[in-house]
């Protein structure tokens, strides 16, 4: 628990830490800021997820589907980068910034 905790708080930082750079950059840079800023939280959801789903003993052998798997966290990827593309927008206010925090808030649940 305590590492999937860790590699959530590091990678949420380091996601943060990255979208604050998209608002001061335009075009292509801004897109590339962004896309870093969705990648880097969403594998950090996914990756905190995992870890748990690992330390969790059902009692019976489990198996992962890697397809699903890798699809579960492009999914996490394009739910946090729809959230922080709506937070990033030009003129983006503070209910339009707290919508977008719910929004991923949900996707990540």
């Amino acid at each position: 628990m305590l590492l999937s905790l860790t590699v959530a708080m590091l990678g949420s930082w380091t996601a943060l830490d990255l979208f604050r750079r998209v608002r001061t950059q335009v075009g292509r840079a801004q897109r590339i800021w962004l896309t870093t800023a969705a990648v880097a939280m969403g594998s950090s959801i996914w990756s905190m997820h995992f870890i748990a789903m690992l330390g969790f003993d059902p009692g019976s052998p489990v198996r992962y589907d890697v397809p699903l798997t890798i699809l579960s966290l492009g999914l996490a990827m394009l739910a946090t980068g729809g959230a922080f593309f709506a937070a990033a927008g030009d003129g983006a206010s503070s209910r339009r910034v707290v919508v977008a925090g719910v929004f991923m808030a949900q996707a990540s649940a």
